[in-house]
């Protein structure tokens, strides 16, 4: 059995995550201390990759207008991302809609509202596919239950930005 994963773009970060890269076939939580959209920055060399191989690349929920200029100068081919803008109530579904239907490539949600029935839903649903399916959330929520396989957490200090694996679980192919 072998661990399936996608590069992160980040030879430092890949090798701390299982198989040397972002898992697939689970939900990867993201929490931070403040979400303005900079979070994002973690995960651009991937969607890049992911966008440059003409793969879609969803991203729902961003808590600000995401900046195209700066995507495009991050290797987002912006033909093959989709980015909704809904309400809190539909983001959840919207997210494991993509992840169910097995469209895109990677699924990226912010949730602003803790809500374990709808991380489960998009646990389930990532288990489904083969998509990178992340949610990003406030680290006010670290000591709440997640059934996220790959839970981290980024925090700015002096040195720059700090990743800590909070928890990682096997993501084995059947």
């Amino acid at each position: 059995m072998s661990l399936r994963s996608r590069p992160s773009g980040n030879a430092s970060l890949d090798t701390l995550l299982p198989g040397g890269g972002w898992p697939l076939g689970g939900l990867i939580e993201i929490l931070v201390e403040k979400m303005d959209n900079s979070e994002l920055g973690l995960l651009l060399p991937a969607l890049a990759a992911l966008t440059r191989a003409r793969q879609r690349v969803a991203i729902i929920g961003a808590p600000n207008a995401l900046d195209s200029r700066r995507l495009v100068a991050a290797g987002i081919d912006l033909d093959h991302l989709s980015r909704i803008d809904s309400s809190v109530s539909d983001t959840h579904w919207s997210a494991e809609q993509y992840l169910r239907a097995g469209g895109c490539a990677a699924v990226v949600l912010w949730q602003s509202r803790d809500d374990y029935r709808q991380l489960r839903n998009l646990q389930l649903a990532a288990e489904g596919g083969t998509a990178l399916a992340f949610v990003f959330r406030s680290a006010a929520a670290v000591d709440q239950p997640s059934p996220a396989a790959l839970r981290i957490k980024i925090a700015m200090g002096e040195q720059g930005r700090r990743i800590e694996i909070l928890r990682c679980r096997g993501i084995l192919d059947a």
